[in-house]
């Protein structure tokens, strides 16, 4: 405490000694000070905040609107699945999936097609009936579809030989 009141006593000993101008322009800036510190401290960085935010609502509604088409659109028109980029690969997971993988025994290109579709054969031996079944709905989940089948059975009940051409 009472090195805070020497500091205040040696504060306005120096004031007094000050000319009547200086001491004003000491008042001055005391007030100034704090004021350009709560205008560049504080008013500025938040409009700056503000402006940054205002124009980021502008982007997102523009966004918003977009998507509602895009919605809109799909409402109308009713969606499909999208085929898989590579059409092994997608082959390959529904197989897996579908426990039809250890029943496939040739996969190759039909290198015929008049339309111009990529498409694949895929051959199957003694596999479950019930789960090429399975495994033709994964495929079609996945945007692909069937341009030729054909199945075979054999002499185990429940098990089919099958021939598959499909096309994405």
């Amino acid at each position: 405490m009472k090195r805070m009141a020497r500091v205040r006593e040696r504060i306005d000993g120096i004031k007094a000694r000050l000319l009547p101008r200086y001491q004003r322009l000491l008042q001055v800036a005391a007030w100034l000070v704090p004021a350009l510190v709560l205008v560049f401290g504080l008013i500025l960085p938040l409009h700056d905040r503000v402006v940054r935010l205002r124009s980021d609502i502008g982007a997102l509604a523009a966004q918003a609107g977009v998507a509602n088409a895009l919605a809109d659109q799909l409402r109308l028109h009713g969606t499909r699945a999208p085929a898989a980029a590579n059409p092994m690969s997608g082959i390959e997971t529904a197989a897996q999936q579908t426990k039809v993988r250890g029943f496939i025994t040739r996969i190759k290109p039909d290198l015929s097609p008049a339309d111009g579709k990529q498409r694949l054969i895929v051959n199957l031996k003694a596999a479950p009936y019930a789960d090429l079944v399975h495994f033709l709905g994964r495929l079609r989940a996945q945007g692909m579809r069937v341009a030729r089948a054909k199945l075979y059975a054999i002499d185990q009940p429940g098990l089919v030989d099958a021939e598959l051409t499909l096309s994405n």
